[in-house]
């Protein structure tokens, strides 16, 4: 987490594993106490590239970071976390927060990106957490069956988005 974030080590661990509305909290309840999460934090580190160098660019009004190439920034941040001591030999799913980038975050099997600016949250971590487990699809991508209503599903169907877990 950046400086200016406001976002401290103490901070990400609380909304990640430790808080009562943690990630954590909300994949126990979600999972009926069948899946629960547990782990370290990590950090402060400074990319060696610019926006520009990991092929994106600036937003204009934000000076947010757009259309980069996360899988690098994924990498050089995770060599500078191996550099620091960090052991990634015994993780599962590795969670990469990024300040300065516009993106709220986007997940696969093994690793979530979140943009600490729009994206570290629990409902976009769960999102994103959704992809890692192999829901792969958005809702609003989604067409209903022959013979039943037609068109897309509502976005809003199964988002987190749409109101939280309580």
């Amino acid at each position: 987490p950046a400086e200016d974030s406001g976002v401290t080590l103490a901070s990400a661990r609380d909304l990640v594993f430790d808080g009562a509305e943690s990630l954590n909290a909300y994949m126990q309840e979600a999972s009926y106490g069948r899946m629960s999460l547990s782990g370290s934090v990590h950090g402060r580190y400074t990319l060696p590239g610019t926006v520009e160098y990991y092929g994106g660019a600036r937003d204009a009004t934000t000076g947010l970071g757009y259309g980069v190439n996360a899988n690098l920034m994924q990498t050089d941040a995770k060599a500078l976390a191996q550099q620091d001591g960090v052991d990634f030999s015994t993780t599962d799913r590795t969670i990469y927060v990024f300040y300065g980038w516009s993106n709220a975050g986007y997940g696969n099997v093994v690793n979530l990106v979140i943009g600490l600016t729009n994206g570290f949250k629990v409902d976009v971590l769960a999102h994103e957490m959704g992809h890692g487990l192999n829901f792969l699809g958005h809702a609003s991508a989604l067409n209903a069956p022959s013979g039943s209503a037609s068109g897309p599903v509502p976005q809003d169907l199964f988002s987190l988005t749409s109101g939280g877990f309580r």
